[in-house]
């Protein structure tokens, strides 16, 4: 990830980073190959939730984030050795309370 502007890089080795976005309280950004929700301060990369999904989208309305998860495909030879391979079994969509760090709501 990198600050083009600055010419700098805030951070290296993120597996499949998606979906960035700036908010008053870091950046943000989905780690797709893991599914995790992470937050990026000083260079150091903080996991804030694991989706326990391949996480594709994010947004925010008020406190709450949006984050969609996709169903990898069985036979995906691209995608099947991912870390979250196992675990990506449903396709839906959650909604993360950032204040309190809890999903609130999960649809799948």
């Amino acid at each position: 990830l990198m600050d083009v502007p600055r010419n700098e890089i805030i951070a290296e080795g993120l597996p499949m980073p998606h979906s960035p976005r700036i908010y008053k309280e870091g950046l943000f950004l989905l780690l797709s190959a893991t599914g995790e929700l992470v937050c990026i301060e000083g260079g150091k990369t903080n996991t804030i939730l694991s989706c326990q999904g391949f996480a594709r989208g994010l947004d925010r309305m008020g406190d709450f984030l949006f984050i969609g998860l996709s169903k990898l495909r069985e036979t995906s030879e691209a995608f099947r050795d991912l870390p979250i391979a196992t675990q990506s079994v449903y396709c839906g969509l959650l909604v993360f309370h950032l204040p309190t760090q809890k999903i609130v709501a999960h649809l799948k």
